[in-house]
Formats: C-alpha cells, sequence, structure tokens
C-alpha cells in the first residue's frame, strides 16, 4: 500500500507537470498571436503615414513638375527622401521586433567610435529634426566601444526620434557620451514635459505610448 501511494503521488506530480507545460506553451502561443495582432495593426498604421505622404508628393512633381521652381522640386524630392528614411526606420524596427519574439535575433559585435554610430544615427533621423535644436557633447572623440553597430545606430535613432515627437518645436535635444570605468554611456535628454509618474512603469511595454498632448499622431512600437 505504501509503495502504491508513492506511485500515485508521482503520477500525479507528473500529471501536474505536463499540465503545466502546456498551460504555459498555450499561453505563450495566445501571447505570440496577440503579438502579431499588434504587429499588424501598428504595421498598417504606421506605414500609411510615409507611404501616403511619398505617393502625394511624387504626385504633385509628375503632375506639375514644369510649372515648379528649381527650389520647390528640391523641397519636394527632400520631403520624398526624409519619409523614405523614416519608412527604412519603421521596417528596421519591425523586423527587429519580429526577430525578438522569434528568438531569432543574433547580434554581431566589432570595435566602434561612437561618435561614428552617433553620426550615422543622426542621418537617419526623423524629417522634423531641423525644428529641434540637435546638441552633441562628446566626452573623448576616440571613445570605442564592441557593439552591433546596426541594432546600437537603430536605438539612438528611436530614442532621438521620440525625443523630436514629444517635445515642442524649438527644443533642445542633447546627446552626450562619457565613460565611466569599462562601460560608455550615451544619454538623450530634452526639455519637454517629461513622463508622467504613472506611465513611468510601461514606458518599456510594446505599444505602449503615454498619452501626451505634445506627440504627433503617428502611432509606435512604443
Amino acid at each position: 500500500p505504501l509503495l502504491d501511494g508513492m506511485i500515485n503521488e508521482i503520477a500525479l506530480a507528473i500529471e501536474k507537470y505536463n499540465l503545466n507545460i502546456k498551460q504555459n506553451q498555450m499561453k505563450m502561443g495566445v501571447e505570440k498571436e496577440r503579438l502579431r495582432a499588434n504587429l499588424l495593426r501598428a504595421i498598417s498604421h504606421d506605414l500609411r503615414t510615409p507611404l501616403t505622404s511619398i505617393s502625394g508628393t511624387a504626385n504633385v512633381l509628375l503632375s506639375d513638375g514644369p510649372e515648379l521652381k528649381p527650389e520647390e522640386k528640391k523641397e519636394l524630392v527632400k520631403n520624398i527622401y526624409e519619409d523614405s528614411l523614416w519608412l527604412t526606420n519603421l521596417v528596421e524596427n519591425i523586423l527587429s521586433v519580429t526577430k525578438i519574439s522569434d528568438g531569432k535575433l543574433t547580434i554581431q559585435t566589432q570595435p566602434e567610435l561612437i561618435q561614428d554610430l552617433i553620426d550615422e544615427a543622426l542621418r537617419h533621423i526623423d524629417q522634423h529634426k531641423s525644428e529641434h535644436q540637435i546638441h552633441v557633447a562628446l566626452e573623448d572623440d576616440l571613445l570605442m566601444v564592441r557593439v552591433d553597430a546596426h541594432l546600437i545606430v537603430q536605438v539612438i535613432i528611436n530614442v532621438v526620434n521620440n525625443a523630436i515627437s514629444y517635445t515642442q518645436i524649438g527644443s533642445t535635444i542633447s546627446i552626450r557620451t562619457f565613460q565611466k570605468g569599462k562601460l560608455a554611456y550615451v544619454e538623450v535628454a530634452d526639455n519637454g514635459n517629461g513622463i508622467s509618474d504613472k506611465d513611468k512603469t510601461q514606458i518599456f511595454d510594446m505599444f505602449y505610448t503615454a498619452n501626451n498632448e505634445s506627440g504627433d499622431s503617428r502611432r509606435g512600437l512604443g
């Protein structure tokens, strides 16, 4: 009887363990589907804005091109170029989110100058950057880091674009780099309204956007 009781207890424990595994797998499946659904909604919303702008501007060039002044044409072409950069960054973010959720993101690191990373990021910043004052302060022009350059540049673009989107026109955005011990730091600060205490706990949640009236109408990935 004692042996039978132990066997039954072990069997129940195994059954409970297997049940927990199945429940966890179901939860992961539901979460993955929720993520994919949110991604599809974000893609359909976010892609429409730059694509509409690009197609509209291109249509003006095609239909009114001969009547436009050279500086007007240049401005329209510039708008198309900047919207295409914004679109490229959006697609890069979506690809990274998808890879992370699928566990397929690979990181390839090599030595890089922080100044080069920041310069590259600023070349791809939002088209509204001219409406703000962006200052860069480098503690050491030759500060080297071992990183995945593509991913770090993408992070800097995202953070600076966020500062552009959620601060008033004419705001100051500062990018500062420095070293502490063996670590290198990149800080991005602005003089906007900031984030309320109730939103701070959720700012790293995917698809979460704080209710900020100074922000633009574009919905991001959070």
